[in-house]
């Protein structure tokens, strides 16, 4: 009876240790030389400020659309398990290629609070809205390419700061949080620096030139597909409407 017993508690005991398969290797992207632009029109309320395209205090509802295109290598070893993606299995050891095509959209109200000083010189920004972000990502090798499409809808919010260098020119600063709520096949977390100088080239138009810091996160939670961390930096050039 006892060996029996005692019997029974090991089994349970190695279930117990026992775990599920054994999740796949994450994906790994990094490009730091993408050029991305950006497109931002916006419908100004109150503003302290004679032409829309200068920044002034007030709020706005923006809409904003961002493009960038990557790729990197990633190496898998032969103890590692699987890259796992879009129903392909990617083992080691090997080098896989990734290549990966962000289209981001946004929707946005920001309000503007600016010193007291008569030329505005210095800004802070808060911004809250949702975004619907669309990452096309695949990964090939000499024997075989698999590709998905992560991204639905989320909420963002965001804070940013600026400095009016004079009527028409500033740097503008901003950072994003983006929380997705689509389930497993979205981005579940997403954040976006940038810095830029904004040139005012008319009453309504503004161009930007700066750098954009880009890291995505996609949680998939099963052992058939692997996690991916997507990052993207480099030169940004943007076009703004305003009005």
């Amino acid at each position: 009876m006892r060996r029996a017993a005692g019997a029974l508690a090991a089994a349970l005991l190695v279930g117990c240790q026992t775990g599920g398969p054994p999740s796949p290797t994450t994906i790994v992207a990094s490009d730091a030389g993408v050029v991305m632009p950006s497109l931002r029109i916006a419908s100004e309320s109150t503003q302290s400020s004679r032409d829309s395209s200068d920044v002034g205090q007030g709020g706005a509802f923006e809409f904003n659309y961002f493009y960038g295109r990557g790729g990197d290598a990633q190496d898998v070893r032969a103890s590692d398990q699987p890259i796992k993606l879009g129903g392909a299995n990617f083992a080691g050891p090997q080098r896989v290629e990734h290549d990966f095509t962000l289209n981001w959209y946004e929707l946005n109200a920001r309000g503007r609070i600016f010193s007291p000083s008569p030329d505005r010189v210095f800004g802070v920004e808060f911004v809250i809205g949702a975004a619907w972000p669309r990452l096309a990502f695949s990964v090939s090798s000499p024997a075989q390419r698999a590709s998905e499409t992560f991204g639905a809808y989320g909420a963002l919010t965001g804070v940013g700061i600026l400095l009016r260098v004079r009527e028409g020119t500033s740097v503008q600063g901003r950072y994003t949080y983006y929380r997705g709520l689509g389930g497993n096949e979205d981005l579940q977390n997403a954040t976006r620096g940038e810095i830029s100088l904004a040139q005012a080239l008319g009453r309504n138009v503004m161009a930007r030139a700066g750098y954009v810091d880009w890291s995505m996160h996609v949680a998939r939670g099963s052992a058939n597909a692997s996690d991916l961390n997507v990052k993207m930096r480099g030169p940004s050039l943007g076009l703004e409407i305003a009005f």
